[in-house]
């Protein structure tokens, strides 16, 4: 029985390069490092060696997605995963907080700085919208297959997210690859 495909997640040009040089698949993690992930991609196709186990290169796009029916409520629910991973960053970790909570937090300057960061590395918006980035960055990134991962307060509106997304995607016929 042969054994499954091995890849390996990495979100810097190392992780992407020692992906290369093992012939494995790469699941490069954008939500983590949205700045060069086209870069670091593209490097990991040129440089790929063949194995065993992958005659070819093939990447993952992990992508952080919230999708929202208005764009307005997509940006009150993001904010829950910054105050969240502030929180972890400072040692204090604990349950996901509300958009409300987020939103009512006061940040320092340094703590706005991290959440610019973070936001740069969310595709959130209206159903549409969010389609549209997801087809612009697999295009960037020549991915093969994207992951989308949602990181909200509320199972009921994690699934709405999912359920936008699905639904849009079907829709428009979006591709990748």
């Amino acid at each position: 029985m042969p054994l499954p495909p091995i890849w390996m997640l990495a979100s810097s040009s190392y992780g992407a390069r020692a992906a290369a040089t093992l012939g494995v698949g790469l699941a490069f993690a954008r939500y983590l490092n949205p700045r060069h992930a086209a870069q670091i991609t593209r490097a990991y196709r040129e440089e790929f060696t063949p194995s065993a186990g992958s005659a070819g290169p093939r990447v993952i796009l992990a992508v952080s997605v919230i999708c929202a029916d208005s764009a307005a409520r997509a940006g009150e629910l993001v904010m829950s995963g910054a105050l969240g991973l502030l929180r972890m960053r400072q040692g204090r970790p604990a349950p996901l907080p509300t958009p409300e909570e987020a939103l009512a937090h006061r940040y320092t300057d340094d703590e706005q700085d991290q959440v610019r960061r973070y936001l740069r590395a969310q595709v959130t918006g209206e159903p549409d919208e969010v389609c549209a980035q997801l087809r612009a960055l697999a295009g960037e990134c020549a991915a093969d297959e994207l992951m989308v991962m949602t990181t909200i307060h509320d199972h009921g509106e994690r699934l709405r997210s999912y359920e936008l997304l699905a639904r849009t995607w079907a829709r428009v016929g979006a591709p990748v690859g």
